[in-house]
């Protein structure tokens, strides 16, 4: 039995230019998936296809027979016995040896089936070598044509028996008269040809007068040759030559037809009478369906004994609806209705049947015999495709039996994911699963992010063109605010490590900057109910302070083009008036006093003129020089310092020299001394 597996729509491997891929994991053979180690996969494990069981490519000497082919298509094996001896039943080309072929059998004995003696590779039975296989030879009824006259081995014909006086003779040469040899219708043979002897042309010389003389086996002294004594005077025979009139239907001797030959097997039978079905010997000569053609003759008109009343054989393909089949279309194809075995045609069965339009009820795209709907041909006779409700293995993932893209097994058979391209919408919007959106691309920046959701703020993704941050939390105090927005100054959140504050206001006058500082004195602006004034330098003698207070009288600090002195007090007399009018005198030398002194002893004048004065203390006192240079009635300290030295000395000497040490204009301490200038 031929199998074909017709496939058209897929294939596992083929012809097709996709370069294979071998992956270098652990093969599993079966999986439909080529793996290291393997030539092929075709997802399953059964032997007799193009893929072995051991994922091998079948080729012929494999010891596997392949069924899934058909004569005639290419790798088409009747047996592989897996060698490469052509004497055996299996020829090298995975056929069977059958007489015929060409190659003498030496696996057989004489006696055993298929035994062969020679193998011609013809379909001549004239030659050396019968179509039987087994070598020509005088006596086996086939009269050799492949040699000439004087050759050995010629036969001038060939009857098959060892009766030496019919028409053949024994050493395959004729009868004929003038051979010695009394044959049929010859009343005498001499083996001469002399006419004046008592045997002339087979004929003796006295025959025809009514007495059987001398040589003669009969004489009815007539001319009639079809009664029992011819006119040879030879006794009527059947194979004669000569139809027996003489004699009723009944007789025993009765002829119906004489052929001259004694062959039983053709229209005249060596009991010369006329070859009919049924008369037990098998007639030869005629062609398949010509009127009278036997395959067999068993003498009966039983059914079902092998030979039919019709005298063919009682097999599956000779058309003949015999007993135990379901039909006989008298064919040799098991893709119509009718498979070699006689048997209907059904989707099961492992023929493909070709006789059908495809609309056609019984069309069948495939059949592989078997009710596996995980393979590539269903239990219908149907290719394996997508959407047919199967799961094909190794091929799809899904097969949900449906056209709805939009479900759990999208049309391509592919378990549906996020990112595929298609919208889920068999899911509660809250089910593990559920998808927003799908835009098949791995862009979080657009319309749909990760896990097939929306974008929205708050989603860790920066939509592009929508927002401009996304870090999915609700701290208004980092760098993205709520809204997805950048932080900045003014947005109204104080963002941490960046800002002081965040009023998400304009005005510069309330205790958060535009700059999202905090207000001070000295930023420039003027804190409402805080400063009187803020002139953002450190310039004492403006009109306003370094403490952002309007610049006055009596605040110590004199301001230029207003005042001539301010020596912080209101008292007059002490060389700045109350109205911050100097009435400057020149200090004696020598002087001292506690205007100044934060602690410590009273400083001391050391020198004084009308531009500047030097003054001193020790180095145990802490003192504000400005205020003592204004107590003095001049304007600012010029110089100071002299951490080296004694009161009215530096470093031992009485040396006016100013090092910048010991603190500053407004505090000064350690052996200091300082220079007020006006």
């Amino acid at each position: 039995m031929y199998r074909l597996l017709t496939l058209t729509a897929l294939l596992m491997w083929s012809s097709c230019s996709e370069q294979v891929v071998v992956r270098e994991v652990e093969s599993s053979c079966g999986n439909a998936t080529i793996e290291q180690g393997e030539a092929c996969d075709d997802g399953n494990t059964r032997n007799g296809d193009g893929c072995t069981s051991g994922c091998a490519i079948a080729v012929c000497g494999d010891e596997v027979t392949r069924n899934d082919l058909v004569l005639g298509d290419d790798g088409f094996e009747e047996c592989d016995d897996g060698n490469q001896d052509d004497a055996d039943g299996c020829l090298t080309n995975c056929m069977m040896a059958r007489c015929g072929d060409g190659i003498v059998r030496l696996d057989r004995s004489e006696g055993d089936e298929g035994y062969e003696r020679c193998d011609d590779q013809n379909q001549v039975n004239e030659d050396d070598c019968l179509n039987s296989c087994q070598p020509a030879a005088c006596g086996d009824g086939v009269v050799r044509l492949d040699l000439a006259e004087g050759e050995e081995g010629f036969e001038r014909c060939d009857d098959g028996d060892d009766d030496e006086t019919n028409e053949c003779k024994n050493d395959c040469t004729p009868q004929v008269c003038g051979d010695g040899v009394i044959g049929l219708g010859e009343g005498c043979d001499d083996g001469n040809d002399d006419p004046d002897d008592e045997c002339d042309g087979c004929r003796p010389k006295i025959c025809g007068d009514g007495i059987i003389g001398p040589g003669e086996l009969c004489d009815d002294g007539n001319e009639d040759d079809t009664d029992g004594c011819t006119n040879l005077c030879a006794p009527a025979a059947c194979g004669d030559g000569i139809v027996r009139t003489d004699l009723d239907d009944e007789g025993e001797l009765f002829e119906a037809c004489d052929d001259g030959n004694t062959q039983a097997a053709d229209a005249c039978t060596d009991a010369c009478q006329v070859a009919r079905c049924g008369d037990g010997v098998v007639r030869r000569g005629l062609q398949w369906g010509a009127e009278g053609f036997e395959e067999c003759d068993d003498g009966n008109e039983d059914p079902a004994d092998g030979c039919s009343s019709s005298c063919l054989r009682e097999v599956c393909g000779n058309a003949i609806l015999d007993p135990g089949e379901a039909c006989d279309d008298g064919n040799r194809s098991d893709l119509d209705a009718c498979t070699n075995t006689c048997a209907s045609a059904s989707c099961g069965d492992g023929f493909v049947r070709q006789d059908l339009a495809e609309d056609a009820e019984g069309f069948e795209h495939c059949d592989d015999g078997n009710e596996d709907q995980s393979d590539a041909c269903l239990s219908s006779c149907q290719i394996a495709r997508c959407g047919d409700g199967e799961l094909h293995a190794g091929v799809e993932a899904c097969d949900d039996g449906n056209a709805i893209m939009t479900d759990a097994c999208t049309n391509r058979c592919s378990v549906a994911i996020c990112g595929d391209g298609v919208l889920r919408e068999d899911l509660a919007q809250d089910a593990e699963g559920f998808e927003a959106c799908d835009d098949a691309n791995a862009d979080n920046t657009d319309a749909c992010v990760e896990g097939c959701q929306l974008a929205q703020c708050g989603d860790g993704f920066a939509q592009a063109g929508v927002e401009d941050c996304d870090d999915a939390n609700e701290d208004n105090t980092d760098a993205c605010i709520q809204g997805c927005r950048v932080a900045r100054c003014g947005d109204g959140f104080i963002q941490a490590g960046r800002e002081a504050c965040d009023d998400a206001n304009g005005d510069n006058a309330d205790a958060c900057l535009n700059t999202c500082q905090a207000a001070r004195c000295g930023d420039g602006f003027v804190q409402a109910g805080q400063e009187a004034c803020d002139d953002a330098n450190g310039d004492n003698a403006d009109a306003c302070l370094n403490n952002c207070n309007a610049a006055r009288c009596g605040d110590g600090h004199v301001q230029a083009g207003v005042e001539t002195c301010d020596d912080g007090n209101n008292n007059n007399g002490d060389g700045c008036a109350a109205d911050c009018r100097s009435t400057f005198s020149l200090p004696n030398v020598g002087q001292s006093g506690r205007v100044g002194v934060i602690d410590g002893s009273n400083w001391t004048v050391c020198r004084a003129d009308n531009n500047s004065a030097w003054v001193a203390a020790n180095s145990r006192g802490t003192y504000n020089p400005t205020v003592v240079c204004q107590h003095l009635g001049y304007t600012r300290v010029n110089n100071w310092g002299g951490t080296c030295g004694t009161v009215c000395g530096y470093c031992g000497s009485r040396t006016e020299r100013y090092d910048g040490g010991g603190g500053g204009a407004t505090r000064l301490r350690i052996t200091v001394h300082w220079q007020c200038g006006r």
